[in-house]
C-alpha cells in the first residue's frame, strides 16, 4: 500500500486530506444543486428513445420497456443537470476572478 503511494508521490495523509476535500465538495454540490433538479417524464420518454434504445440496439442488446430503466435514467439525467449547474456556476465564479500579477 506504502509503495503504491509513494509511486504517485503520495502519503497516507495527503490521501487521506484530498479525500476528505474531495468528499466535502460532493456534499455540497448535493446539497446546493441537487434540490433544485427535477426531471420530468418527458425528458425520461426522449432520453429513453433518442439515446438508450438506439444504443443498446447497436450493441445487439435487448431493449427493455422503459417503465424498467426510468430510476436508472432519472439517475443519469439528473447527474447531466447538476453537472450543467456547477459547469455554470464555476464559469460564472471564474468571471467574478480577478487576478493580479506585482
Amino acid at each position: 500500500w506504502h509503495d503504491l503511494l509513494a509511486r504517485y508521490g503520495l502519503t497516507e495523509a495527503i490521501l487521506r486530506q484530498r479525500l476528505a476535500i474531495q468528499l466535502n465538495l460532493e456534499r455540497y454540490i448535493d446539497q446546493r444543486f441537487r434540490p433544485n433538479v427535477f426531471v420530468d417524464p418527458p425528458s425520461v420518454e426522449t432520453y429513453y428513445r433518442d439515446q438508450l434504445a438506439p444504443q443498446l440496439r447497436a450493441q445487439n442488446a435487448p431493449v427493455p420497456p422503459v417503465a424498467e430503466v426510468r430510476a436508472r435514467i432519472e439517475r443519469v439525467l439528473t447527474e447531466q443537470r447538476v453537472n450543467e449547474l456547477v459547469t455554470t456556476w464555476l464559469q460564472a465564479l471564474r468571471g467574478q476572478t480577478e487576478i493580479q500579477v506585482r
